[in-house]
């Protein structure tokens, strides 16, 4: 019991440092011309499965939708990012999606290549991204997305699908698995944030 308090106060910690790097990096990058709330002030450079360097604000200029994953889950991994291909049909737009790796050690482009082959993501509209696990780690926290490495090398992690808009600034989460997207569409729509 004790180990596990001891675990459990190093994670909350650490989780504590990473909200603190992340308000001081979006402070210091108050030039930027995204919103001042925009997840695009993260301005750490990613890979794609196709190896090429991206950022986040490379996406800037309409909506995306953001969710993160780890390539090894069989469990909720896959029925989010189906989720998440719904949604994008549903909207009727080629909203960009990018799938973003917790584990970037075994979430390697080419497996992550292999990993879109595999369950049909080749369309040029999705974007599976590795990057260092500080990046990550304050990803998730702009997007309030939990997670956590188990001793068996799985992740337990919160299912969660974000809109930003064309600068970046989160307005919609949904949590959850359920392949029922039409009431979240007809947010989206309600919002106005779709590019027509």
């Amino acid at each position: 019991m004790r180990i596990a308090a001891i675990s459990s106060s190093v994670w909350l910690a650490r989780l504590a440092l990473t909200v603190v790097i992340a308000f001081a990096l979006v402070g210091a990058r108050s030039e930027h011309p995204a919103a001042a709330d925009s997840v695009y002030h993260l301005d750490h450079a990613w890979r794609d499965q196709h190896g090429a360097l991206v950022e986040l604000a490379d996406f800037a200029g309409g909506p995306v939708l953001l969710t993160m994953f780890y390539g090894n889950c069989q469990t909720a991994c896959p029925l989010l990012l189906h989720k998440a291909r719904l949604l994008q049909e549903a909207l009727g737009d080629p909203v960009p999606v990018l799938a973003v790796t917790f584990d970037p050690v075994s979430d390697t482009p080419e497996a992550m290549r292999r990993y879109a082959a595999e369950r049909d993501f080749e369309s040029d509209s999705w974007h599976f991204l590795m990057g260092s696990p500080t990046s990550i780690r304050m990803l998730a926290t702009l997007l309030g997305v939990q997670y956590h490495r188990r001793g068996d090398g799985h992740f337990d992690h919160s299912n969660l699908i974000a809109l930003l808009d064309a600068e970046g600034v989160i307005r919609l989460r949904s949590e959850g698995l359920s392949p029922d997207v039409a009431p979240l569409a007809a947010e989206i729509e309600r919002l106005g944030v779709l590019t027509h």
